[in-house]
């Protein structure tokens, strides 16, 4: 009986915990680096430094 007892609650709680790991991958997924800049270049000016 006690097996039986086992199985129901893994049988109950399965939907929640694959919604759960599909959140977590989900949210890895999604997280970004750094911001951007923009994808600008510095561009040395008439002496030839860069800002």
């Amino acid at each position: 009986m006690t097996a039986m007892g086992q199985t129901a609650a893994i049988a109950a709680l399965a939907p929640v915990l694959g919604l759960v790991v599909q959140q977590i991958v989900r949210t890895a997924r999604t997280q970004t680096g750094p911001p951007s800049r923009n994808g600008v270049d510095a561009v040395p000016d008439k002496e030839g430094s860069v800002p």
